[in-house]
């Protein structure tokens, strides 16, 4: 009889994970200020490729690091050009940022919108302005008409969690994902839980659990295991330690998949945006729930 592991095993032992793995959250490209001291061996192409074959990750979709200035146009920039360097393992998420203005936010849109390679949006308010900026307003509503996803930054409520609930409430073809369990803490992951089970198109992502007190089994119990999307902050994070509170979870397998990477891909069907090769690795359950 054939032995097959467990995620969990796979993940003890320290080989890479068998099931597809999206980290749907990630953040490449050096950067150096604050506390968020990046190596520069680990950004490197090489680097990449040489954590993603480690873990087992198939993909990172990414807003790199340049954004946190504002920075939009050298983001995006880097986005597509690490993207097309390593085709099939970096995605990107076109940024936006108020401090651009909004010709230029229209005009990044127009140049990623049509390419392949970029599969949703990204925003970071808290660090470039808030929620109510002409700019996000103009870029949720493209990402409407697109029905595409768009990660939304919050940490300890900021933005305030209501607002980015607000982002999916009045944009129901968006697929709004909010950021580190809601912000951080179990209060507030609880709060956004509540918000979850009246807006169907909002989702959260695990990325920086280290500050919530709730394992894993009590964020799927809060979110559901349809509504988490996996993702890790690297660069800024090493990835192992999200990746690992999720492959160590006493949490069955297909729960683990579908958080690892059928939700992400689910939210991609039936998306006018890019679309993420597994090499049909894709669960039969996400093809035909779509």
């Amino acid at each position: 009889m054939r032995f097959v592991m467990t995620i969990y095993e796979e993940a003890r032992l320290g080989l890479p994970v068998s099931v597809p793995i999206i980290d749907a959250h990630s953040h490449l490209q050096s950067y150096y200020l604050h506390q968020w001291y990046v190596s520069p061996d680990s950004v490197s192409p090489e680097a990449y490729i040489d954590c993603l074959d480690r873990l087992g990750f198939d993909c990172v979709v990414t807003g790199p690091h340049d954004l946190v200035l504002g920075c939009m146009e050298s983001s995006n920039a880097y986005a597509a050009e690490i993207s097309e360097l390593l085709d099939g393992r970096v995605y990107g998420y076109i940024v936006i940022s108020p401090v651009a203005g909004m010709k230029a936010v229209k005009e990044q849109i127009r140049l990623y919108q049509d390419n392949p390679r970029f599969v949703g949006f990204g925003f970071l308010p808290g660090y470039n302005g808030q929620l109510d900026e002409p700019a996000y307003q103009y870029a949720i509503k493209v990402a409407d008409e697109l029905r595409a996803p768009v990660e939304v930054h919050t940490w300890y409520d900021n933005p305030p969690l209501r607002e980015v609930a607000r982002l999916a409430e009045e944009n129901p073809g968006a697929k709004v994902i909010c950021a580190h369990q809601g912000g951080g803490t179990a209060e507030l992951s609880d709060r956004l839980g509540a918000m979850m089970r009246e807006i169907p198109n909002l989702y959260v992502d695990n990325v920086g659990s280290l500050e919530n007190t709730y394992g894993m089994e009590e964020m799927v119990e809060v979110f559901g295991e349809d509504r988490i999307v996996f993702g890790t902050d690297m660069v800024s994070l090493d990835p192992r330690f999200d990746f690992g509170r999720l492959a160590l979870a006493p949490l069955s397998d297909d729960t683990k998949r579908k958080i690892f990477a059928d939700n992400f891909q689910r939210l991609l069907w039936g998306s006018y945006m890019g679309k993420i090769n597994l090499n049909g690795k894709l669960t039969a359950e996400c093809s035909t729930n779509s």
